[in-house]
């Protein structure tokens, strides 16, 4: 245990339970705690979902870091306000910082109120670090009043210390930022991780999940929201020789409803399984051990996202849209195809493609797949966690 550790209490902000948040919630906290930190977490505990997708994840995790409801029973926030929360539990633990898995959670509203002269309560000045996913304030490409407004809003927020350390997933967007831009602040890329994981043989991942042996199988993994772009790969699919494909959905599609008639049709033609909820660990490793290739449809997506690390760790390459962060990744690593973004025609192109393919043409890609995973490892998160922070 680090001596210069050990007394140090850190709160780990996470509101939300849904898609892949619990997850950076379970890396930040084991990290912390087996470097000899005192951790608590605030959550949402209305319905126990939190606390029970974490002790699914980690058998210890919640013995070692105490959970502090983030809302009240009515589902108000214990402070009254979401900043009200964070000072209310900084007083009552005594603790010296708050790290906030995904400050995008309130980053545009702090940015865009910041410029109006609003700030948070005095006494989490310089308190706050945290991952900022999607910082479309930092990449001065992004054009728009909007934008604008949230970089100059950080910028104040910046130049009056009121964040620590501003850990961003996306390595070109973090290159990029111009010295002097963001005083006060330390900005510094840290990897989206992919989850270790055991592999089931892809004959024996099919039979479990009932799934054809004879198809070439296309993930589409996690949560379902329109600009996921599930639609545009029913689209895409299909038209496709029924015999040839098969669609493996999981993850809870009720966010996007309206892709579920288009599943039923591929369904009745014995060319897809749905699998509708949030998927165990379990069923997860069954899901990309019995694909061939896992689909990244996304549209004008942001940012990292971290199926393509999970993938990876699969050793699956991918068909991702070519915008942004994860087309440039999916090139520069050879991680798979890409396709033009929001565009049907050009990802029908592509998986028509891959239907001519077989076993060696998918192998092609284990090596730079094996690259990427150890560079986006669950090591590598650590190690760049605890380089940077608390500090």
């Amino acid at each position: 245990m680090s001596t210069k550790s050990s007394s140090r209490h850190i709160l780990i902000f996470e509101p939300r339970v849904d898609g892949h948040h619990l997850m950076w919630v379970q890396y930040v906290a084991e990290d912390l705690l087996n470097d000899g930190y005192k951790v608590s977490l605030i959550l949402d505990t209305s319905d126990g979902e939190a606390e029970r997708r974490l002790a699914e994840k980690s058998a210890t995790l919640l013995n070692k870091a105490p959970v502090l409801p983030a809302f009240t029973l009515d589902k108000s926030w214990v402070g009254g306000t979401l900043f009200g929360t964070l000072l209310h539990y900084l007083e009552k633990t005594r603790a010296e910082d708050i790290f906030v898995t995904n400050l995008d959670e309130f980053a545009s509203s702090l940015f865009r109120y910041a410029v109006l002269g609003w700030r948070p309560p005095e006494k989490l000045r310089g308190c706050l670090s945290g991952i900022y996913h999607r910082p479309r304030p930092l990449d001065l490409s992004q054009g728009g009043l909007n934008n604008k407004v949230k970089r100059k809003g950080l910028s104040f927020l910046c130049e009056e210390s009121w964040l620590k350390t501003v850990f961003l997933v996306d390595e070109v967007t973090l290159e990029q930022i111009p010295s002097g831009m963001f005083p006060n602040a330390y900005f510094t890329w840290i990897p989206d991780p992919c989850t270790p994981r055991t592999l089931y043989s892809k004959d024996q991942a099919r039979a479990r999940l009932n799934i054809p042996d004879n198809r070439i199988v296309f993930l589409n993994y996690g949560v379902g929201a329109r600009r996921k772009g599930l639609y545009l790969a029913i689209k895409a699919l299909k038209d496709l020789p029924e015999n040839k494909f098969f669609l493996l959905t999981a993850g809870d599609l009720n966010k996007d409803r309206s892709v579920l008639p288009g599943l039923n049709d591929l369904y009745e033609k014995g060319s897809a399984k749905t699998m509708n909820y949030y998927v165990s660990p379990e069923e997860e490793a069954l899901c990309f051990s019995a694909a061939d290739m896992v689909l990244l449809p996304y549209i004008s997506h942001f940012g990292s996202a971290n199926v393509l690390s999970q993938a990876a760790a699969s050793k699956r390459p991918v068909i991702a849209s070519d915008y942004h962060l994860l087309g440039a990744r999916v090139r520069k690593y050879n991680l798979g195809l890409t396709f033009e973004n929001k565009s049907a025609p050009s990802l029908k192109e592509e998986l028509e493609r891959v239907l001519t393919w077989d076993a060696s043409t998918f192998e092609r890609f284990i090596p730079a797949l094996e690259t990427y995973a150890k560079k986006f490892s669950r090591e590598s998160f650590r190690e760049h966690l605890l380089r940077s922070f608390p500090g």
